[in-house]
């Protein structure tokens, strides 16, 4: 829960300056937002909107929320995940020592034209094993 102080009028750069429809349509949304949190009553808030839309000037639109918090910034992106972020240093060789085991057992009964004994699984699996119990312990 973020704690929302009301914020003293900023200055617009030049107050004097004509405003479009973009910052308009900016201070509209701050408008609903305090209407949907309950900080304006629907009278008051449709009051506001009219001025906000017969505003010419960005000084005009300063005293419409002066009385409001600001607007909570959206949250930042995630961070992209892949599998250097997701997996350990551990679990990253494991995946390419396994990687090559299976691969010299796929060459192995390819070229003798018969599947052998998975042999791969002894290795693969008890060290996955330990990485595994390593993770959900949170030792790794």
């Amino acid at each position: 829960m973020s704690e929302l102080s009301p914020r003293p009028p900023e200055p617009p750069r030049d107050p004097n300056l004509r405003i479009g429809n973009p910052e308009r349509d900016a201070v509209v949304e701050q408008l609903n937002a305090a209407l949907n949190e309950g900080r304006l009553e629907l009278v008051e808030y449709d009051e506001r909107v009219r001025q906000v839309y017969a505003a010419k000037t960005a000084g005009e639109l300063v005293p419409i929320t002066a009385d409001l918090p600001a607007p909570v910034p959206p949250p930042p992106p995630a961070p992209k995940r892949n599998l250097r972020t997701v997996l350990t240093p551990d679990e990253l060789r494991w995946a390419g020592v396994a990687l090559i085991l299976l691969t010299i057992w796929v060459i192995q009964s390819v070229a003798t034209t018969e599947f052998h004994y998975f042999w791969p699984a002894w290795p693969i699996g008890i060290w996955g094993a330990v990485l595994l119990g390593r993770r959900v312990t949170g030792q790794g």
